[in-house]
């Protein structure tokens, strides 16, 4: 991280750029460690108070020297009026969201679009590469289209409830049966959540009429419903302020309770802050300015799943000898040195399995959903430890070698193995507790293991690749 600010400090000089990162906690330390390098630098994202936001782009609009680094609250949407440079520390994960921020620049008379990357290791670089390839090709992800949004559906049913007073189940399917996002859906299973939501005391039924139940007015009536009419999650925050009474921005409470008064240290708005004081029945966190502090965590648990088709443009790189003009001799030196390690095993049509031992390593580049589908498959008939990242499976477990795992394999390149009840009910036995939506406590088991499903599996891509394979 201080060689990427030391880089990016030197790059951005005299220019307006911005400094995209991935995450809230790398943009806190990405900006504590580039000031005082020459550049006026402000941070800009979710957690950051609105009027620090303000004030940034204010500042940014007035100065010629001056770097925002941000997340995505920074892609498209809001002005922040001419720039020179957009910034990357390492990649973003789709390349719509590339195109997007390289948009923000080359508009004026005269100067093209830009965006330099800033890479922490191979992974990163081979991805940054594969984005950039994808995009000069002409492709970009498509908008996949949704036709059973449970969380959504939950949501429009407690809003119905909310403006009438009192509905009947009947006329809300009315309703909502013709929205393309729930079509998909049967009117007996939207009964079956019905009846459910009334179980768990979420709706209310008399005479015939749905109304708001005592549960759901808990879980979402704060601040005058507040919470249903925001869709998206919003956990526990805790307002971080100065002695003065300005207000820098908000921390999540499973930090705040990490902290303790006049001894710890953290970033928020790229400066770094001492704690004096933590009002827990106020939800305030009194502060004053320290020389150095620590990243704070924001919520997010959900893995970052690439696409089939990143996965394998980054696997067409490392196979083939092309030569990228716009990557520098660091970053070519150690694309060599990974096409000297895995080109050979890539390239050789029999298997990319390589083993050792007791451990194998399955080099797939079909992405996250896709790999973690094959984890749960070969799981089903093996008691093998799997873990899987966009990449690749790393297998571990007894009588394990290149025959046994191969026959496994080929044991779930069946479509009829897939489609079995057997197999999807294992599956759904395994996956991870992720929440992904606020309402998905609301729905009954099933629908909210689909939720989950849906985001972290890909089965018919699965299978499309084993017989392609």
């Amino acid at each position: 991280m201080g060689a990427i600010a030391t880089d990016a400090s030197r790059t951005g000089q005299e220019k307006k750029s911005l400094f995209f990162c991935q995450s809230r906690a790398l943009a806190e330390e990405i900006a504590e460690r580039m000031r005082n390098r020459g550049t006026d630098v402000f941070v800009h994202h979710s957690s950051v108070s609105l009027e620090e936001r303000t004030a940034a782009e204010a500042r940014f609009h007035q100065g010629s020297n001056a770097c925002i680094v941000c997340t995505s609250t920074l892609e498209l949407g809001i002005d922040v009026g001419d720039l020179d440079l957009v910034l990357q520390a390492n990649t973003p994960s789709t390349v719509s969201s590339f195109l997007q921020r390289l948009g923000r620049t080359g508009r004026r008379s005269g100067q093209r679009a830009n965006t330099t990357f800033f890479c922490e290791n191979i992974e990163t670089v081979l991805q940054a590469i594969a984005i950039i390839e994808l995009a000069k090709s002409g492709w970009v992800e498509s908008v996949p289209t949704q036709n059973r949004a449970w969380a959504a559906l939950v949501h429009q049913l407690l809003a119905l409830t909310l403006q009438f007073g009192a509905i009947s189940p009947e006329r809300c399917w009315e309703q909502l049966s013709i929205v393309p996002d729930f079509t998909g859906i049967t009117h007996e299973e939207f009964e079956t959540l019905i009846h459910h939501m009334i179980r768990e005391d979420y709706l209310f039924i008399a005479g015939g009429l749905l109304s708001m139940g005592n549960q759901a007015e808990r879980a979402f009536g704060r601040r005058n419903f507040m919470e249903l009419y925001a869709v998206f999650s919003s956990p526990v925050f805790y307002k971080v302020k100065t002695e003065a009474g300005y207000e820098i921005g908000v921390l999540e409470q499973s930090f705040v309770d990490t902290l303790v008064d006049e001894v710890s240290a953290f970033l928020l708005g790229g400066r770094a802050w001492l704690v004096m004081h933590i009002n827990h029945e106020e939800r305030h966190v009194r502060v004053v300015q320290a020389p150095r502090g620590k990243k704070p965590s924001w919520g997010g648990f959900a893995p970052q799943l690439l696409s089939f088709e990143i996965c394998q443009k980054i696997a067409e790189i490392i196979k083939t000898q092309n030569t990228f003009p716009y990557i520098d001799a660091i970053a070519q030196a150690a694309l060599d040195e990974c096409r000297a390690d895995l080109g050979s095993l890539l390239n050789n049509t029999q298997s990319s399995i390589r083993t050792d031992d007791e451990q194998a390593i399955w080099w797939t580049f079909a992405g996250g959903s896709i790999n973690n589908t094959l984890k749960y498959g070969l799981q089903f008939q093996h008691d093998w430890k799997i873990v899987a990242d966009n990449f690749k499976l790393k297998i571990t477990g007894e009588s394990l070698g290149q025959s046994s795992l191969s026959l496994a394999i080929e044991q779930i390149g069946h479509e009829k193995f897939w489609g079995s009840a057997s197999t999807q009910n294992f599956i759904w036995s395994q996956l991870p507790q992720y929440r992904l939506s606020k309402f998905q406590k609301v729905l009954p088991e099933p629908f909210s293991l689909e939720l989950v499903s849906n985001y972290l599996l890909n089965i018919p891509g699965a299978y499309r690749f084993l017989r392609v394979k």
